[in-house]
């Protein structure tokens, strides 16, 4: 088979999508040659065109599509993982905040009372303790409360 033969051979099959990879390479070498006919001449300026597209872009393997979609899950199960963690704190720290807010705590002679009722008690007596007794003698209870 001549070289112009086997040109319009490859030429055919490359038009029709049967080409392998090596014989799209034989095409292109037979085409960038001088005597290339003139009605194939267009066909070799599309793969002039085509082979310096391949050469700008990357192509990527199945592996790296593969690895390219594990680090993009990955990336979004640390996103994810990382809100829930902000979400888990923010929650227990209004929780607490809120429990703590509403909690009643009164603390006489060392004993903790953390009813409510039972604190107002507890204020009521001592107050009217204190209104009635002179404030000298206040002052001299707290000065042994404090060791004054």
């Amino acid at each position: 088979m001549d070289r112009e033969q086997r040109l319009r051979t490859l030429a055919g099959q490359f038009i029709q999508g049967e080409t392998s990879i090596d014989e799209e390479r034989e095409l292109l070498q037979l085409l960038l040659q001088d005597d290339t006919p003139a009605d194939l001449l267009p066909l070799r300026e599309m793969m002039v065109g085509l082979q310096t597209i391949a050469l700008k872009e990357p192509k990527l393997s199945m592996q790296e599509v593969t690895s390219a979609k594990k680090t993009t899950h990955k990336s979004l199960y640390r996103w994810v993982a990382a809100a829930a963690a902000v979400i888990l704190v923010a929650g227990s720290a209004l929780v607490y905040y809120h429990s703590v807010q509403n909690e009643y705590v009164v603390i006489v002679y060392g004993k903790r009372y953390a009813d409510r009722e039972m604190a107002l008690q507890e204020m009521r007596k001592n107050l009217t303790f204190v209104a009635d007794t002179p404030t000298d003698q206040v002052d001299d209870l707290l000065d042994d409360m404090f060791d004054l």
